[in-house]
């Protein structure tokens, strides 16, 4: 089973958390998240509280950030592609995408990946690895 699954299926967290949808669905001025509404807490302060779920997220992410990292590696020239445009003309280029992709039942996808760098190490070689 993979590391996010394992985190997903974890009953006392967020298996748990849609048990909360009708509460956060009632409540209108909600500026809260759905997971929030669950645990009183973010997902991010839980990781203080629970050991066991503090690691299973951490796994899974740097699982997630393999897959990521595979992928740019392989299609290094994709990269970066609209951080070299303002918001209008990445709106612009999104939308020609979607004209341009076939639709979700026809196998179509737009996948937007985007590192945060500068957390953490301010070693640059792992500041390198991440971007």
């Amino acid at each position: 089973m993979s590391l996010m699954l394992r985190l997903l299926m974890r009953p006392t967290t967020l298996v748990a958390t849609y048990f909360s949808l009708e509460e956060w669905f009632k409540d209108a001025g909600a500026t809260t998240t759905l997971f929030e509404v669950a645990h009183g807490m973010s997902p991010w302060s839980l990781t203080k509280n629970d050991a066991l779920y503090n690691k299973t997220l951490n796994d899974g992410c740097a699982a997630d950030s393999n897959l990521a990292m595979d992928t740019l590696l392989k299609d290094p020239e994709v990269q970066y592609v609209l951080h070299c445009w303002d918001d209008d003309s990445s709106v612009k280029i999104l939308r020609q995408c979607k004209r341009a992709i076939p639709t979700r039942d026809a196998g179509g996808k737009v996948v937007i990946m985007n590192m945060v760098v500068g957390y953490g190490s301010p070693d640059m070689f792992v500041k390198e690895t991440c971007g």
